[in-house]
C-alpha cells in the first residue's frame, strides 16, 4: 500500500476508536438512567437479567474497540516499514508511541471501572435492603 493509503487508514481507524468510545459512554449514561428510573423498583431476577444483557453488549463494544485498536497498530507498523516516511507518517508513529499509548491504557482502565460502577449502582440497593 502507498503512504497516502496508510495515512487514510490510520485516520479512519482513529476516528472509529473515538466513535466507539462515544458509544460506550452513551451506553453508560443510558444504563445509569435506566437504573435510577426503572430498575430500582424491580426484583433481583430482572436486575440480573439486565446485567447479563448489559455485560454481553458491553463485551461486544469492547471487543470492537480492541479489534479496531489492533488494526490501528497494524497500520502503524506498516507505516514504520516504509522506506522514507513523511512528516505526517512520523506524526502518526510519534502519537502511537507517545500519548496514544497512554490514552489507550487509560481508556481500557476506564472501561473496566465503568463496568464495576454499573454493577454497584445496580446491586447496591439490594445489599443495602438486606441489612
Amino acid at each position: 500500500m502507498s503512504e497516502p493509503d496508510l495515512l487514510e487508514l490510520a485516520a479512519m481507524s482513529r476516528a472509529n476508536l473515538g466513535f466507539l468510545v462515544t458509544q460506550i459512554i452513551a451506553v453508560q449514561f443510558a444504563i445509569i438512567a435506566g437504573i435510577y428510573l426503572f430498575l430500582n423498583r424491580t426484583g433481583i431476577l430482572l436486575k440480573l437479567f439486565i446485567f447479563v444483557l448489559y455485560t454481553a453488549g458491553y463485551a461486544g463494544l469492547l471487543s470492537l474497540y480492541y479489534w479496531e485498536q489492533d488494526a490501528y497498530v497494524a497500520v502503524r507498523e506498516a507505516i514504520q516499514a516504509l522506506p522514507e516516511p513523511s512528516a505526517a507518517s512520523n506524526a502518526v508513529i510519534d502519537w502511537v508511541q507517545g500519548p496514544g499509548r497512554n490514552v489507550s491504557t487509560y481508556v481500557k482502565g476506564l472501561f473496566i471501572a465503568n463496568w464495576f460502577v454499573i454493577a454497584f449502582f445496580l446491586f447496591a440497593p439490594i445489599l443495602r435492603d438486606r441489612d
